[in-house]
């Protein structure tokens, strides 16, 4: 396997944004929680996980958010990167349970630890919009280490070897039971809405790279929150479309929004189908129920954390139309509460409300049941923390984990039950946004869809 501990942030090729991308790659420090235990350089600490992701981010935040600004010139005027130097790295859906005990399920079924993040002394942030890149850090020599890092990493990319499919844990049949179960649930008032996954098992027959894999991927790609993170145990490729939420420092205060999706039709190519589809899609009521309900549930999270009133909605139940699907969309925003950061946003929201259901709790208790494996990095979150404050994490679906062989991956989708939910139109909701992946590897038939 490649070097680990290497993480590149950017947006699909297709995606219609400017924007940042960043790499960063060798981390001065390391946090992992794995089989219940933090281990920050290999030594165990018994703190719960994001009480000690707290800590490490504001000790790094302590010791270098001001050392930057005599190291590197201002040469950046108003399109100064958001992630400078910081804590990046995921929090796998498990870690959900070590913050509310109440909902833990099975264990994750990936080698992957449940977290990772590393502590970056630079990035490499390259500015989408005006085609530029530039080396940012703490100090010139951590500038000066990560421009020697740049250009040992390497750029040649292979052709992908043919990967095949092996299985999936649900059969369409099973599938269906599952959403039958939760519109059960639903009737006897346990929860109102589950979100329900099932997980779809590759082999390549060659090693395979998570480079390969990514650029494939994310090649015709509209979605904006795309990551590959590459540890000692294997790599996360991420084409998600959905932000989980971003932290930014304004003259108001220390601004949060959060961005659900809940509400899909598949893409079209004949340009009346499409416009049909996402008209279909904004005037559907279950579609727009459920998206409501999990807003309703992200405002009520971000209340926790935010100054009284200052939550509100900027917009409901909007159409983003991607490469493969329309999706409903809102927005939330509010603004922290004294002295709170991004790792009590991240607490504060983990996981997201629109891959659990409501109530969250309930929901997450359901899925345990129901799908009756973990989920690992899918379903959590992917981000980056910067020394200054400000934060960006997406919500980690159309995920692929590659084993650390370079030849076993798994990717899951799934999406939000109701009481109106029809088992086999989720089934193929599923199929439609498996395509994200499935269909750059060359797997878009493997189920016929």
């Amino acid at each position: 396997m490649r070097a680990p501990n290497v993480f590149l942030f950017d947006s699909g090729d297709k995606a219609v944004t400017d924007g940042w991308a960043f790499l960063v790659a060798e981390p001065s420090r390391l946090l992992e929680y794995r089989g219940g235990k933090v281990l920050i350089d290999g030594q165990t600490s018994d703190v719960p996980p994001l009480t000690a992701l707290r800590t490490f981010q504001r000790s790094a935040h302590s010791r270098n958010a001001d050392q930057r600004k005599n190291a590197v010139p201002d040469t950046f005027g108003d399109r100064w990167p958001p992630f400078c130097s910081g804590i990046a790295g995921f929090v796998g859906y498990e870690v959900g349970g070590a913050l509310e005990p109440g909902a833990t399920g099975p264990q994750s079924p990936h080698e992957l630890p449940d977290m990772v993040f590393g502590d970056f002394d630079a990035v490499a942030a390259f500015d989408k919009d005006a085609k530029r890149l530039f080396i940012t850090g703490r100090d010139r020599a951590a500038i000066e280490r990560h421009q020697a890092r740049m250009s040992s990493l390497g750029t040649s990319r292979t052709p992908l070897p043919k990967i095949a499919l092996q299985g999936t844990n649900f059969s369409e049949q099973s599938y269906c039971d599952a959403v039958t179960e939760v519109r059960r649930r639903i009737l006897l008032g346990e929860v109102y809405q589950v979100n329900i996954s099932q997980q779809i098992y590759l082999q390549s027959e060659n090693i395979v790279h998570d480079g390969d894999l990514f650029d494939a991927i994310t090649e015709q790609s509209s979605s904006k929150f795309c990551a590959v993170l590459r540890t000692q145990d294997g790599s996360i490729i991420s084409n998600s479309p959905e932000r989980f939420f971003r932290l930014r420092n304004t003259a108001s205060g220390r601004q949060i929004i959060t961005d659900p999706i809940k509400g899909t039709r598949p893409r079209h190519p004949d340009p009346v189908a499409d416009k049909a589809a996402a008209r279909e899609l904004i005037e559907d009521p279950k579609e727009r129920a459920e998206n409501i309900m999990i807003t309703d549930l992200l405002r009520n999270d971000l209340s926790k954390i935010c100054n009284d009133t200052s939550v509100k909605e900027d917009y409901i139940c909007k159409v983003k139309s991607y490469s493969n699907v329309h999706h409903l969309v809102s927005r939330i925003s509010g603004y922290l509460g004294e002295g709170a950061g991004a790792i009590d946003a991240l607490a504060g929201l983990f996981p997201c409300g629109s891959i659990t259901g409501a109530p969250k709790i309930a929901a997450m208790q359901a899925i345990a049941s129901i799908e009756g494996v973990g989920r690992g990095p899918y379903c959590g979150a992917i981000g980056y923390v910067d020394d200054g404050g400000d934060a960006e994490f997406s919500v980690a679906i159309r995920t692929l984990v590659l084993n650390a062989d370079g030849k076993r991956m798994t990717t899951a989708v799934g999406g939000g039950v109701t009481y109106k939910s029809v088992p086999q139109l989720e089934y193929q909701e599923s199929l439609a946004k498996a395509q994200g992946i499935l269909g750059p590897l060359r797997l878009g038939n493997a189920f016929g869809a």
